[in-house]
């Protein structure tokens, strides 16, 4: 490829070009977990944490494109470099997301062939608003920041690099719940109005302290559940998620959420979070998403919010966040 620039039209480029910014909201899944990738319909929330891709230019006679990411606190915790025309990795704090995010690179470019022929350095600076180890969707929202930045789909790149159902992709730009279904033509959503769930201030979330695998639990489920499980499970939590759209009241709602978590623990052949950590828990805990790890929904109308602290804090879990702080709930679409 033959180049010809000099450092004036770079400087040029640069004062014509401002940083952009785009910003994508994290996600948290209520039902379905992983049979959500085979057609069940799964209530999603979109939440008010998220993360902000940042691109700028720098002028430079050898062009590259430099990531860095950052957490709630303004700290680098994964950085790398990449030479700009083939997406070679030069240097990296960690090599499993720089394939990744190589992965992506070449997945946009072959979209959109224009994407990131510049004759300048690309800077991507990606700030979280939560610890990216918290399973709350560090790599949905980069794919749906990098795919709006190459003006590329997003869940195109999303079946070229990790795989999934894709409601986490939908919940990048939603205000509001929805309900994802992962069809045979593609992903269909649509947004909830769940102004019924008048007890959202008996709801929690809780961190479990460790990031559960996504790709391993992907892989458990795909080894142990059967192709007649799926389909019998697709009717079960179709009528679970539909109840669940309808029900008014606390004790309605822990009861259908106990059921959907039986039901999936007989179908993962594992046991429930709560009857493994928290036996002596009034009320429910159940698993969101990746089981027994990240993030557990807690329902209770027997504990106040202190008491509820001090309970998971004698299990040494300090992470208790209230269900309304957290989650983009009936807002304005």
């Amino acid at each position: 490829m033959n180049i010809d620039f000099n450092l004036q039209s770079i400087n040029s480029l640069n004062k014509s070009q401002l940083p952009h910014e785009f910003k994508s909201s994290g996600k948290i899944l209520l039902t379905s977990e992983y049979f959500i990738m085979d057609g069940a319909p799964g209530i999603a929330f979109p939440l008010k944490l998220g993360q902000m891709m940042r691109v700028s230019y720098r002028p430079s006679f050898e062009p590259h494109i430099i990531v860095k990411s950052y957490n709630q606190n303004k700290e680098i915790w994964f950085s790398a470099k990449y030479e700009i025309w083939q997406f070679k990795i030069i240097e990296s704090t960690d090599m499993v997301r720089a394939d990744l995010i190589q992965t992506l690179f070449k997945s946009c470019r072959k979209y959109n062939p224009h994407f990131l022929y510049e004759s300048c350095n690309v800077i991507l600076e990606n700030y979280l608003d939560f610890p990216y180890d918290w399973g709350l969707g560090s790599s949905s929202t980069l794919i749906n920041n990098l795919a709006r930045f190459a003006r590329v789909n997003p869940f195109q790149l999303l079946e070229e690099t990790l795989g999934g159902s894709g409601f986490d992709l939908a919940c990048t730009t939603a205000n509001r719940p929805l309900l994802y279904i992962k069809s045979e033509n593609g992903p269909i959503w649509d947004f909830l109005n769940l102004e019924k769930w008048s007890f959202t201030k008996n709801l929690f979330f809780v961190y479990l302290g460790r990031k559960q695998s996504t790709l391993e639990g992907i892989n458990y489920y795909r080894e142990r559940v059967m192709p007649e499980d799926k389909l019998d499970a697709r009717f079960f939590l179709t009528e679970i998620t539909d109840a669940l759209k309808r029900c008014t009241e606390l004790s309605e709602f822990i009861d259908l959420l106990t059921k959907h978590e039986k039901f999936i623990a007989e179908k993962l052949q594992m046991a429930r979070i709560a009857d493994l950590k928290f036996p002596d828990f009034p009320g429910l805990i159940k698993s969101c998403g990746a089981w027994n790890g990240d993030f557990v929904l807690v329902a209770t109308d027997k504990l106040d919010y202190q008491e509820i602290l001090n309970y998971f804090k004698l299990k040494n879990l300090n992470v208790v966040i209230p269900f309304n702080e957290l989650v983009k709930f009936n807002q304005l679409q």
